[in-house]
């Protein structure tokens, strides 16, 4: 509990070890880059289907932005859409899972037929809650208060 009388919440990983450093490290530590592999099973731009060993871990609020290393601040994005993100794409985890996709002029980018989604999914509806397409998320993180 913090001094003040709020709960902190930590978010652990299987085992025990924290995966919110706050702005305490700017690196990405083993334990975290696992969480988020497991997670995210590779890139999660819209369409790509970069597998984990390809991909970097990238601050979803940036680092020099005030952004912390956590979990939750963090993407699995392969080089290619690493630098695309960095140079005004973005992505984002909405809160059911689904990983979403802007272009630097604000539209959602979809892909599948006619870009109306992966596998056909409208905008909109339901689909994997990835953006790469390769399906579900990894086990649930415990959380601990």
């Amino acid at each position: 509990m913090a001094c003040d009388g709020a709960v902190t919440r930590v978010v652990m990983g299987p085992d025990g070890i924290p995966l919110d450093h706050g702005r305490a490290l700017r690196l990405v530590p083993p334990s975290l880059r696992r969480a988020v592999e497991v997670r995210d099973g590779g890139c999660v731009f819209t369409g790509c289907g970069a597998p984990t060993w390809w991909c970097d871990v990238h601050h979803l609020l940036e680092w020099a932005n005030g952004g912390e290393t956590s979990l939750a601040n963090s993407a699995l994005l392969c080089e290619r859409h690493h630098t695309k993100v960095h140079h005004g794409f973005r992505v984002e985890r909405q809160p059911d899972g689904q990983w979403h996709t802007w272009s630097p002029d604000g539209t959602r980018i979809y892909t599948g037929p006619s870009g109306t989604g992966p596998s056909g999914t409208e905008p909109g509806g339901t689909g994997p809650p990835r953006g790469n397409g390769l399906g579900g998320t990894g086990p649930a993180l415990t959380t601990a208060a």
